[in-house]
């Protein structure tokens, strides 16, 4: 049996189109959707259109419950140009479409690999991270049930995890890599009778076309600096929101500043050093 995982799409249409065409030569058994396929490059709707169309398993990411929750608790933050584009999003999906999008699993497990549990971070919340120095109290704490290989995503570089005789294998990102390598990747996962064999695919795409739909669209205008700094991790395929938003913190506890400013000091000092 061969399961292909793809995940962290994150309206990146043109990445997600190139993996489906490859995805097409690789005699799939199942494809599952590990969560995040909105917001970061403009094209959300037309990417969840798109893995509705297929009709395969999908789990929620964190980015369909900001999606969903965007300004539905009064929480007049939200609408700072921090939040633009989950706003810009959010703008592009109708109700039913959003009630569709809440009603996603958190989780899934194949009836016909029963050992295998797909989430996006884990079980336990949608933003958890499994690094190095994460140990096995904690891991015990984000996968409370059993299951031989775990397959996760959200942090959008391919790695590998053994624990107490399981093995939590993380899926690389289509459209929003961050490991260096600007190609979209995924996973997949074939069973055979040693046990699960793990692949991390990537493909070829046409990264220039996909920069350029940040312009095309008018997301930058309309979704401001963290668009902006969307678009630069799409580029260079290196995390810098939440470093930013780290510094940015700190800068305004000292002076007042507006984020746009905040965002230019911050590249014009990053793409220098």
């Amino acid at each position: 049996m061969r399961i292909a995982i793809i995940a962290d799409i994150h309206g990146n249409l043109l990445a997600l189109e190139a993996v489906l065409a490859d995805l097409e030569r690789q005699r799939i058994d199942r494809l599952i959707v590990a969560g995040d396929m909105v917001i970061g490059s403009p094209d959300s709707a037309a990417c969840w259109e798109r893995i509705k169309a297929l009709h395969v398993p999908v789990v929620r990411g964190n980015h369909e419950r900001y999606l969903v929750e965007y300004c539905t608790d009064g929480d007049a933050s939200l609408n700072s140009r921090q939040f633009a584009p989950v706003a810009y999003a959010a703008a592009q999906f109708n109700p039913l479409e959003k009630a569709a999008i809440a009603e996603l699993p958190q989780s899934y497990r194949p009836s016909e690999a029963p050992d295998v549990l797909v989430v996006h971070a884990s079980l336990r919340s949608d933003r958890d991270i499994i690094v190095r120095s994460t140990g096995p109290d904690e891991l015990a704490a984000q996968f409370p049930a059993p299951a031989n290989l775990i397959i996760r995503a959200h942090q959008h570089i391919p790695a590998e995890r053994r624990w107490v005789g399981r093995r939590i294998v993380t899926a690389g990102s289509v459209g929003l890599s961050l490991g260096g390598d600007t190609r979209p990747h995924y996973l997949i996962a074939e069973q055979r009778r040693s046990g699960w064999r793990i692949s991390q695919r990537s493909v070829g795409y046409d990264h220039v076309a996909a920069l350029a739909r940040f312009v095309q669209t008018g997301y930058l205008d309309v979704a401001g600096p963290i668009a902006r700094l969307y678009q630069e991790e799409l580029r260079i395929a290196q995390p810098l929101i939440i470093p930013f938003l780290r510094d940015y913190e700190r800068w305004k506890q000292s002076e007042p500043l507006a984020i746009d400013r905040a965002c230019e000091r911050w590249l014009a000092k990053y793409l220098c050093d």
